[in-house]
């Protein structure tokens, strides 16, 4: 016995789940492209939310020889009050891995910070 067609029915509810589903899948593809680069706060965040204070002490004003982009690295210093920082997360995400063990997770705040 061969079946040549077959028809079946689906509520709209179910297309509708699916089409539901797909723009959320497509909404986070999206959203996770902006992954690529952090702010201040995502690399505070990935830095255990040190304070802001020890995460320019310790990490991008003791480092920044190396991470700036005008020496090649990959961390846009702000040259303005209201001018964002802008990390790229790949490359900071291995720099810190890197270094984890050289930051001074217990240093004390100083002067100017």
């Amino acid at each position: 016995m061969t079946v040549e067609s077959m028809q079946i029915t689906m509520p709209d509810s179910f297309f509708e789940a699916v089409c539901q589903r797909v723009k959320k899948e497509m909404a986070e593809e999206y959203n996770n492209k902006f992954d690529l680069i952090w702010s201040f706060e995502d690399l505070r965040d990935h830095l255990q939310n040190k304070a802001a204070w020890w995460v320019r002490q310790e990490v991008l004003d003791r480092y920044q020889d190396q991470l700036d982009i005008k020496n090649g690295g990959f961390v846009i210093y702000p040259t303005a009050k209201r001018v964002p920082w802008r990390i790229d997360a790949e490359r900071m995400a291995d720099f810190i891995r890197s270094n984890w063990t050289s930051f001074n997770w217990s240093a004390s705040k100083r002067e100017g910070y």
